[in-house]
């Protein structure tokens, strides 16, 4: 049981979890991404407070890659084409078709750090976000396993605060990628996205036996800007009240086999300040 709860989610606990560190980010090979307000209104000048800054490699994972090809490498199902189709149709009143041979540049890896808990907060949580397939090689050391951490996603602005989980939901991170240029009326407008496997919108409340969030995978798909994002959450897998953990399930394939997981609040400080 402890074994394949340990690596759900962000894969390990407390600040050495996902490798957090407090530090600041080296912009030696990195852009830095900082959320501003698009709007004047009370909601956006709140916000741009209480989301994180996110950092990534100049150079993505991969370059120009087809739509295709990534269905293969990431095996997601055919969702991509269709989750970035509807978001251009949300943006844009004659947004272009996409085809299976358009092309994306795709990361592996962005780091994000957290915003300040309280006012005047010097240092500030740096997060890694992975969502890195599994690697096949003739070697055995060559062999490694997928790692897509879950992120809590700001969904309402209107509701979406520095604690709690109102106006948020929790998505798995397949990969992060921009658009081409031809996508957009200005070169300005090109941004980090995100491709995301949605859990279910948060119960009510949470559950009694644990005191922890219910929710359930879904086959279900979006694509969001990056600066969606709020912060990497660890899930424990719901056991269904079963003595003795099912032995099939391990950190590698525990999203394939189980479903249902709680949110885990507990993992360290800072999630249970953010999350309760």
């Amino acid at each position: 049981m402890d074994d394949a709860c340990s690596e759900a989610g962000s894969d390990v606990a407390e600040l050495e979890r996902t490798n957090a560190t407090i530090r600041n980010v080296d912009e030696g090979n990195t852009t830095v991404v900082q959320v501003k307000p698009e709007r004047e209104d009370d909601d956006a000048i709140r916000l741009s407070g209480i989301a994180s800054e996110f950092s990534f490699s100049n150079e993505p994972r991969h370059l120009s890659i087809s739509a295709k090809s990534l269905a293969e490498i990431y095996n997601d199902g055919g969702h991509f084409l269709a989750a970035v189709q509807e978001y251009l149709n949300g943006k844009y009143e004659h947004p272009l078709l996409l085809q299976p041979s358009d092309l994306f540049d795709v990361w592996n890896q962005v780091h994000a750090t957290l915003p300040a808990l309280v006012r005047g907060q010097k240092l500030r949580i740096t997060e890694p976000i992975h969502a890195k397939p599994a690697v096949s090689s003739h070697i055995a050391r060559g062999n490694k396993p997928e790692h897509f951490d879950n992120v809590l996603v700001n969904v309402n602005d209107k509701m979406a605060n520095l604690n709690g989980v109102k106006g948020y939901r929790v998505a798995r991170v397949r990969f992060f990628f921009k658009l081409d240029y031809h996508f957009f009326s200005k070169a300005s407008e090109q941004k980090m996205l995100v491709f995301v496997q949605w859990f279910s919108r948060f119960p009510r409340s949470a559950a009694q036996n644990v005191n922890m969030y219910r929710i359930k995978l879904l086959d279900e798909y979006s694509v969001v800007p990056l600066t969606k994002i709020r912060q990497t959450v660890h899930v424990v897998p719901d056991f269904k009240g079963a003595r003795i953990a099912d032995k099939k399930w391990t950190p590698q394939n525990v999203f394939h086999l189980c479903d249902t997981f709680f949110l885990n609040d507990y993992i360290s400080r800072e999630a249970f300040k953010t999350l309760s």
